[in-house]
């Protein structure tokens, strides 16, 4: 089998491809054939049933509940209160599983914040396609989160070059998530910004993907 240079923890294209191992997102009731990560996005609240997941996240190939959290731009159908409910249905489901959280938030960070601060979790939660400045990204880490950083990365180089290298290495991940961009794009970009060589990278991911989803990429 191929090694392992490259993780991608939250794409909707499935399958392994070479040196690519990919967790899929899975946003419907089932389980898949491949290693994947299910929750309830916020635009579907109303649309799916929070009961019909919960033989999904026992499956051993489910590493992660999520994507779930909050998002701004759909308040007008759902509603806060639903959307935050159905989230912390989900944090508590992924606590008691002990798996990550993998969390959506658009515009909602302060919402966000207080949740984790009221649920406390000791399961990991990981912020997917972070997109922000200096400020938010250090208030997302002393809270505890790890991030995600996917196309927006090579969009935004230029903000995040600054700060990006003082992002404690064992709390950052990587994504394609809907986006037809190659991984392996994203990490030579994040692999240059923080002085180091892709295989450095690499293993770094790799050590904090063993201990977030407590799965081996190359077994």
């Amino acid at each position: 089998m191929t090694e392992v240079l490259y993780i991608d923890i939250h794409t909707h294209h499935a399958g392994r491809d070479g040196d690519v191992f990919r967790v899929l997102a899975n946003t419907e009731p089932q389980a898949v054939d491949t290693p994947f990560s299910a929750g309830i996005h916020p635009q579907d609240v109303n649309r799916l049933n929070f009961n019909d997941f919960l033989p999904v996240w026992e499956d051993p190939l489910c590493l992660a509940v999520g994507e779930c959290g909050l998002d701004r731009r759909h308040l007008a159908e759902t509603g806060i209160d639903k959307q935050t409910d159905v989230f912390r249905k989900q944090a508590l489901e992924a606590e008691k599983r002990n798996l990550p959280l993998i969390v959506h938030a658009v515009r909602m960070v302060p919402e966000l914040l207080r949740l984790k601060k009221e649920l406390a979790p000791t399961a990991p939660w990981i912020l997917h396609g972070f997109r922000g400045n200096e400020r938010k990204c250090m208030e997302m880490i002393d809270s505890g989160f790890y991030l995600s950083f996917g196309e927006g990365l090579l969009r935004d180089a230029g903000n995040m070059e600054s700060f990006f290298a003082r992002i404690p290495r064992g709390r950052i991940f990587f994504e394609t998530d809907a986006a037809e961009t190659d991984i392996r794009r994203i990490y030579a970009l994040a692999a240059s910004m923080m002085s180091m060589s892709v295989k450095e990278l690499s293993e770094t991911v790799k050590d904090g993907f063993r201990k977030v989803f407590r799965y081996d990429p190359e077994q």
